[in-house]
């Protein structure tokens, strides 16, 4: 079927994208750098339209309704500690030794 359309191929699939992207741009809301609470909230509105998902979601955080961000992972291992705020062995400079507490090492 594709090889009787030849080059026609390559324009269908470009008309395809070229429907799909504004689709996307204005159903699909940004979820970079946002909590699981506020994913859930952005879908969860009750319009379709990404600029109503996030006017609901700004209104709902000057409310309270939004949980508040706790500390990244990210962050407290920067800071050398788990998630639970608690120190990690061989992360902190002063470690000598990489393999402590590792069976076999010397």
């Amino acid at each position: 079927m594709f090889q009787q359309l030849g080059e026609k191929t390559l324009y269908i699939f470009a008309a395809c994208n070229a429907i799909t992207i504004p689709m996307i741009w204005a159903l699909y809301p940004e979820t970079s750098q946002r909590t699981l609470e506020e994913i859930n909230l952005l879908f969860a509105s009750d319009s379709i339209w990404n600029w109503e998902a996030e006017k609901t979601l700004a209104l709902l955080r000057e409310q309270g309704e939004v949980p508040e961000r706790r500390q990244s992972v990210l962050s407290a291992k920067r800071l050398g500690s788990s998630s639970a705020g608690t120190p990690r062995a061989g992360l902190h400079q002063s470690d000598k030794s990489p393999n402590v507490g590792v069976e076999g090492s010397v």
